[in-house]
């Protein structure tokens, strides 16, 4: 049987828009805290949300370089969240597309 080059498995792309719900996670900003020894020690929280995807927002209209997806989350949300100038009248959690891990 002849050897068979195989190209690997292309990367799964979805699309992301308003109305989808997503799943996040990531770690917040941590403070460092001297412990024993000689090295220092970050202590950070870790955040996990699942929401629904209300607004979509980059930072250039036709090629943006950083996308932001605003959600609202599903349960009771005691993480940090910003407050948009929109029509919604309530904060939205902000995610970045590198915390999203799994879109449905």
């Amino acid at each position: 049987m002849d050897d068979v080059t195989r190209s690997p498995t292309p990367p799964v792309v979805k699309f992301v828009k308003k109305g989808d719900r997503i799943h996040a996670e990531w770690f917040g900003d941590g403070k460092f805290v001297p412990l024993a020894g000689a090295q220092l020690k970050a202590q950070v929280t870790k955040f996990e949300v699942v929401g629904v995807v209300r607004h979509v927002r980059g930072d250039r209209p036709v090629d943006p370089t950083e996308v932001r997806f605003y959600i609202d989350p599903e349960s009771e949300w005691t993480g940090p969240t910003v407050a948009l100038e929109c029509s919604c009248g309530h904060p939205h959690v902000e995610i970045k597309t590198a915390w999203v891990k799994a879109v449905e």
